[in-house]
């Protein structure tokens, strides 16, 4: 007999904003350090402009 553990509901939404990971990049740490872009998470980055705008 198979049992089934219940679904989750995570709630997940898209990204208010655009989130632009490495490899789309050609030298992301340059970005990041002249403040064009802000570094989200390990390989991904988000324009830092848009990024401040966004609410806590």
């Amino acid at each position: 007999m198979l049992t089934f553990a219940p679904t989750l509901t995570l709630g997940i939404r898209p990204a208010p904003i655009e989130l632009l990971r490495a490899a789309q990049i050609p030298h992301p740490e340059r970005d990041v350090a002249r403040g064009a872009l802000v570094r989200v998470r390990r390989g991904v980055y988000a324009p830092a402009e848009r990024w401040r705008a966004l609410r806590p």
